[in-house]
Order: C-alpha cells, then sequence, then structure tokens
C-alpha cells in the first residue's frame, strides 16, 4: 500500500473532476484488503460507500494536503469510518430491537373495542323522549361536541350515535370535513409535537440498551449522565403533549356551524353538566 499511486484521486483532488474514477480507484483498494481498513469483509465496504458517499468524497480530495501520508491517512480515516458505521449498525439494531418490543407488548394487551358493531344508544333519557331537555336539543349540543371534537372522536362512532339519534349524517360528516380543514394547524403542531415526544423515548430505550451492555465504567458514567438527560427532556416532551389539546375552538365550532358562538358556548356547557348529572346518579333524568 505505501508503494501505490493514486493517479485518479490525485486528479480529482488537483482539478476537481473525475469524481466516479477516483471512487473506483478508492473501491478497488478497498476491496483488496477490507481488513487493513477495520473493515470484516467486502460487505462493508460497499455499505461504506452506500452510508456515506459525502465523507469518502471529503477523504478524496484532501489528496492534495496529504500527498505524503495519503496511504497511511486512508487507512486512519476509513478505520473511523468503519467505527462509525459499526457504531450506526448498533443503534439500528437497538431501535428495532425496541420497536418490536413494543409491538410485543401491544400484542399481548390489545386494546379493547370502544363501542359495539351495532347502533349504539345513547344512555341519556333525553335520547328515549325524557329528561329535562327535550330530544332536538340533544341532537343539537351532540352535533356541538362532536365538531368540538373533530380530530379525535372516531367518525364510525359519531356515525351510529348520529343515526341512532336522528341526526342528519351528512351534515355530519360535512361538518366534520371543514372543522378539520380549518384547523390543520393546530394538527400539525400537535403531530410535531408528539413525534418530538415519541424520538425521545426511542432515544431513551436506545440508551439503555447501550447501558445494559457496556462494560466501560468510563462509558458507563457517560451512558448514565446522558439517559438523566435525556429522560428529563422525554419528561418536558410528554407535558407539551398532555397540555396541548386537539379540541376546536367554540368560536371555530361556530363558524363551521354558521350559528352564534354563545349558543355553541351554551350548548357545550350545559351537555357538559348534563352528562356529569347524569353520571352522579339518581335524580338526573
Amino acid at each position: 500500500m505505501e508503494n501505490e499511486s493514486f493517479p485518479r484521486i490525485a486528479r480529482l483532488a488537483e482539478s476537481g473532476e473525475g469524481l466516479r474514477d477516483a471512487l473506483g480507484e478508492m473501491a478497488r483498494v478497498l476491496y483488496r484488503n477490507p481488513r487493513i481498513y477495520g473493515l470484516k469483509d467486502e460487505d462493508d465496504v460497499g455499505e461504506l460507500f452506500a452510508r456515506y458517499p459525502g465523507r469518502i468524497e471529503a477523504i478524496l480530495r484532501k489528496y492534495r494536503e496529504a500527498r505524503g501520508y495519503f496511504p497511511a491517512y486512508l487507512v486512519a480515516t476509513v478505520r473511523f469510518l468503519a467505527l462509525s458505521l459499526r457504531r450506526d449498525r448498533a443503534r439500528a439494531f437497538d431501535r428495532r430491537m425496541v420497536f418490536e418490543e413494543e409491538a410485543a407488548l401491544c400484542a399481548e394487551h390489545p386494546p379493547e373495542t370502544d363501542y359495539l358493531a351495532g347502533d349504539p344508544e345513547s344512555p341519556l333519557p333525553e335520547s328515549r323522549g325524557r329528561g329535562p331537555y327535550r330530544r332536538s336539543t340533544l341532537r343539537s349540543r351532540f352535533l356541538y361536541l362532536s365538531v368540538k371534537c373533530a380530530w379525535t372522536a372516531d367518525e364510525g362512532f359519531l356515525r351510529q350515535a348520529a343515526r341512532s339519534l336522528g341526526v342528519d349524517e351528512i351534515r355530519l360528516s360535512r361538518s366534520l370535513s371543514r372543522a378539520r380543514s380549518r384547523t390543520l394547524s393546530v394538527r400539525d403542531r400537535w403531530e410535531d409535537r408528539k413525534a418530538a415526544r415519541d424520538a425521545s423515548w426511542v432515544r431513551l430505550r436506545v440508551l439503555e440498551r447501550r447501558l445494559s451492555r457496556e462494560e466501560d465504567p468510563f462509558v458507563r458514567t457517560m451512558l448514565r449522565e446522558r439517559i438523566e438527560r435525556e429522560r428529563e427532556r422525554f419528561r418536558r416532551r410528554l407535558e407539551e403533549t398532555r397540555r396541548m389539546r386537539l379540541t376546536i375552538s367554540n368560536k371555530a365550532v361556530a363558524e363551521v356551524l354558521g350559528i352564534p358562538k354563545g349558543t355553541v358556548d351554551a350548548g357545550v356547557y350545559f351537555a357538559a353538566r348534563r352528562m356529569r348529572d347524569f353520571q352522579s346518579g339518581p335524580g338526573a333524568g
């Protein structure tokens, strides 16, 4: 290796041209004896070129500065890339295992079905013509609440509930669509925060896996510090997502339905109070 020249790499460094030829020359050298460069086999060489094309190009363009000792420089830099390759593989493996563990946990505890296949019947006496409010009042307030929760409510369940209450399903579906289209920015902000929270959780689990198999005391100390910082970051992001609500403002609900905001305010308030009264026990209706 010490006696080998690199004419194609030299041309790239001098003129900035011939990148493809320079890459081919470097690949030929690495494939011939990958272990010298800290690579296990030819598969590692191919993955190195696939993962770090920009960093490899930077090595080639350094030929002019490192001309006298370029073979040694090439060995040192590619060995460093080989370490990066192994580290990235370990991280990818840890992330995959974290997701698989979570999937297995979810499979052991499948979520319960929120509603039956048949049409649900409202437990409120108003839906059966009794109670302190008229059935038409219940329909209106159901519509207000449905639009207010357009981002979080299950539309299939809402349509079934609307059918049992005699609410126009087409109007309900159109109102939900308008409400969602008007509040996309709210949904986007929530999705961004949720993605940040989930990414922090994955990083935390990956660091915990690395700590469990690490034997170097210094590295273990460093990993514990990183875990504490990531745990605090995850806690903050979890609180952010909990504080941010996907419910739509009463003003937006009123604009979607084309009614006064005060009507929605009163309807939402009395609907919530009626549900509390009904759930509190006897005497509610």
